[in-house]
């Protein structure tokens, strides 16, 4: 269906990263540079249909966490 519209579904799926992103401090009570996202790519295709959410600091300080136990909430 996205295809048939003429939109972006990688795209979409972007903009869809970075809503997580600004709605996560929402749920962790943090700041928004407290967390951050990337999207790995598949090396032999060079395609993905993921991004993941991640926190900032090395080691982690279990935002990620939250964000995915209060994603099931909604």
């Amino acid at each position: 269906m996205v295809i048939e519209k003429g939109l972006d579904f990688m795209g979409g799926l972007h903009a869809t990263e970075h809503a997580m992103i600004a709605m996560l401090p929402f749920l962790a009570m943090c700041d928004r540079s407290d967390v951050g996202g990337f999207r790995p790519t598949r090396t032999r295709t060079r395609t993905t249909s993921r991004d993941l959410i991640h926190d900032a600091y090395d080691g982690g300080m279990g935002l990620a966490e939250v964000g995915y136990n209060g994603s099931k909430i909604c």
